[in-house]
C-alpha cells in the first residue's frame, strides 16, 4: 500500500502516514498494537504445531489399531485432543480482530488448564507459567484495552467520548 499524499510505501495499517502525517482513508480504527499481535501469533503458531503433531501421531501408518481403541475407550478425550487446538485457533483469530470476549474466554480457559497442569506436574509447568503471565500482562496493558474496547458511537477508534458541557441554566435562553 502506498500513501496517497506522498506516495511512499506503507508496510503497516496505520491511521496516518508516518512520513507526511496525512490521514489515510479507511483507517477509522487505530492499528492493532504489538501487545496484542505478539502473543496472539505465538499462540496461533503453537496451536498449529499442536494440531499437526496430533494429526501426525494419530494418522501415522501403523497407528490405526491404537487410534480406534482410544476412540472407543475414551471418545471424549479423543475428540477433545482435536477440539482444543481448534478452539485456540478460533479464539486467537477473534482476538486479532479486537473481540474482547475472546480475550476473556482465552484467559479463563488457559488459566484453568494451567491450574490443573500445576496440580498434575508442578515441575514441568514453568514454561506455561511464563507464557501465561507475559500474555496476560500484554493483553491487559492500556493500549491493548483500547484496542479491545468498542468504538464510541459516531467516533472512530475506542477513545473516550468528549466531556459534556457543564450543567446549569442556559444564559442564552429567553
Amino acid at each position: 500500500m502506498k500513501c496517497p499524499a506522498c506516495g511512499k510505501s506503507l508496510w503497516f495499517r496505520l491511521p496516518e502516514c508516518p512520513h507526511c502525517h496525512a490521514a489515510l482513508a479507511g483507517a477509522g480504527r487505530a492499528g492493532r498494537p504489538w501487545t496484542v499481535s505478539l502473543p496472539c501469533w505465538v499462540f496461533f503458531a503453537l496451536a498449529c504445531l499442536n494440531l499437526a503433531m496430533i494429526l501426525l501421531a494419530d494418522w501415522a501408518p501403523g497407528n490405526a489399531g491404537w487410534r480406534e481403541s482410544f476412540r472407543v475407550k475414551a471418545p471424549f478425550a479423543f475428540y477433545m485432543r482435536y477440539a482444543m487446538p481448534v478452539l485456540m485457533l478460533a479464539l486467537v483469530w477473534f482476538m486479532l480482530y479486537g473481540r474482547n470476549w475472546a480475550r476473556w474466554v482465552f484467559v479463563v480457559w488457559f488459566g484453568n488448564a494451567f491450574f490443573w497442569q500445576v496440580l498434575k506436574t508442578p515441575k514441568l509447568a514453568w514454561p506455561q507459567a511464563v507464557l501465561f503471565a507475559v500474555s496476560v500482562v500484554l493483553w491487559f496493558l492500556p493500549r491493548s484495552n483500547q484496542f479491545f474496547s468498542p468504538p464510541a458511537p459516531g467516533r472512530a477508534g475506542g477513545a473516550a467520548p468528549a466531556p459534556a458541557a457543564p450543567a446549569g441554566p442556559n444564559p442564552t435562553a429567553p
